[in-house]
């Protein structure tokens, strides 16, 4: 009976010279035959003596090479080459991770893509597909017809819809959305109306109001109403602060110093309760002004103001700060906290009356006759406004041969104030009109051809003349004492603007020292 043989089956023999073949390699190296016993071993094994011990020793070689165990080391080669595989894995995570990211995001399916807008379809109204915020508003503009225009003095929506191009009915139905809302129906000049016409259907589809003191608004067609919205865009206030010096007239001297034309009148309203800006002030005098401009769209905006100023006229010091009261009203005030403004002016020839009505320019000749205990004859060209310098009412409105037409006014506290030589009467000026201050009530004239013209002014208390020029009337309030520390506080922050600065303080100083 044969024996099968697996053709796979090695001898105990062969393995034996193999795996002392490998053994003599293994031991061979210096560096891993390194024990007294594995170099016993190994010289038995070269001369064949103790073969039956190749499987022993196999054993314990293999159980010493195991990793793990303190004998076994890692060759160099094969960490350097287990880091190069670690770093290529994380540079390939990385990069998936970024391509997820940031890769562009798919087409849409085709039965989602976009196509041409067909005969029958309208075109959309916007694309949004555009490089940059200035190709979208070009393509934006480009769909419109864009008309602007600045409203005059006087002129009203259909008027503005006229000359825009557009139809009355159109101007009726704005103006009737804006009476429902915040946007303004009484049109101011310098206001300016935009818009937008549809180059499709040559229709209007938006108009925008820019107030020019105030907010804009929008108004967006929807059907066959309009929609008002407020869109802000307010004017955004700038303060100055200026220095000039009186010269000739108050109104070049402002000019010259920088102050805008606009607010030259408030500037002598301020101080026309103290001192006569037509007569009293001369050349040297001084004025310093903070105030307050608007600009709206890169453009000035009326509705300036002057916040505080101060006028030195000879040894007199008048300063004044703006100040708002609980009621929502504002009122200049010294630095005392009582109010400029008193129960009559400094002067019937109201500088705010005088300047407008010469078209901003200066009052030339103007002087002042002072006649004792009875009054003031005011030397001004013909035609000048005369304004009543309180609020009372007319009690008499007459004409005779010595005063030429004459009005006489009532006021408070039996003041009685008398103007003559007039060459007219003001707008609705009769015998028991009731007068406001600074209120035209006549125009400079005279008696005769062979007279200049003048004013004859005159004030009489209780019957008894008054010296108009010398008397300083009460203001007509005083802060309260709760107000007072809150008022302080602005006075102070005014102070520090109006105070000259270092160098001119410096130069009068020395000035002063250098004199004898």
């Amino acid at each position: 009976m044969s024996a099968h043989i697996d053709p796979g089956f090695r001898s105990a023999e062969s393995l034996n010279d193999e795996f002392g073949g490998a053994l003599w390699q293994r031991f061979s190296d210096p560096i891993l035959s390194h024990s007294q016993p594995d170099k016993e071993w190994l010289s038995r094994l070269q001369t064949g003596r103790d073969r039956h011990s190749l499987a022993v020793s196999m054993k314990r070689l293999v159980v010493r090479t195991i990793p793990g165990r303190p004998e076994h080391r890692l060759p160099r080669r094969r960490i350097i080459r287990g880091r190069y595989i670690c770093a290529v894995a994380l540079i390939l995570l990385a990069a998936a991770a970024s391509y997820h990211f940031l890769r562009p995001p798919d087409a849409p399916p085709p039965d989602q893509a976009v196509r041409p807008p067909q005969a029958d379809e309208q075109p959309a109204v916007l694309s949004l597909d555009y490089p940059d915020s200035f190709e979208f508003r070009s393509n934006y503009m480009n769909r419109f017809i864009v008309k602007s225009h600045t409203v005059r003095a006087g002129e009203t929506f259909e008027q503005v819809f006229e000359n825009l191009g557009l139809s009355s009915g159109l101007a009726q139905q704005v103006e009737k959305s804006c009476r429902g809302s915040d946007c303004p129906v009484q049109l101011k000049p310098d206001d300016e109306m935009t818009v937008y016409v549809s180059r499709q259907d040559h229709e209007p589809v938006r108009f925008v109001l820019s107030a020019v003191s105030g907010p804009t608004f929008s108004l967006l067609r929807t059907g066959d109403n309009w929609i008002s919205r407020n869109d802000g865009d307010l004017p955004v206030p700038f303060t100055s602060t200026l220095r000039g010096a009186y010269s000739d007239n108050f109104y070049d001297s402002c000019i010259g110093a920088g102050l805008p034309a606009e607010l030259i009148p408030d500037l002598g309203d301020i101080f026309s309760w103290d001192m006569d800006i037509n007569f009293d002030l001369q050349d040297g005098d001084t004025f310093i002004v903070h105030f307050e401009e608007l600009v709206k769209r890169g453009r000035k905006a009326p509705g300036g103001r002057i916040l505080a100023a101060e006028m030195s006229a000879g040894s007199r010091r008048i300063q004044a700060f703006l100040y708002e009261l609980p009621d929502g009203s504002k009122e200049y005030f010294d630095a005392k906290g009582a109010s400029l403004r008193k129960q009559f002016l400094k002067s019937p020839l109201y500088f705010r009356r005088v300047i407008s009505a010469t078209s901003y320019k200066p009052l030339r000749p103007v002087l002042k006759i002072y006649r004792p205990h009875l009054g003031v004859d005011y030397a001004a060209p013909k035609g000048t406004p005369v304004s009543s310098v309180g609020e009372g009412t007319v009690s008499i409105l007459g004409r005779n041969p010595r005063n030429g037409r004459f009005i006489e006014i009532s006021h408070k506290g039996g003041y009685k104030t008398f103007y003559g030589q007039l060459s007219g009467y003001g707008k609705n000026i009769r015998k028991g009109s009731k007068v406001a201050q600074g209120e035209v009530i006549g125009l400079v004239g005279t008696t005769d051809s062979g007279t200049a013209p003048f004013l004859d002014f005159r004030m009489t208390r209780n019957g008894k003349p008054v010296n108009y020029l010398r008397t300083d009337f009460p203001p007509v309030q005083t802060l309260p004492r709760a107000q007072r520390q809150d008022f302080e506080k602005q006075r102070d922050a005014f102070l520090a603007v109006l105070k000259p600065p270092a160098s001119v303080d410096s130069r009068a100083s020395s000035t002063q020292s250098s004199e004898p």
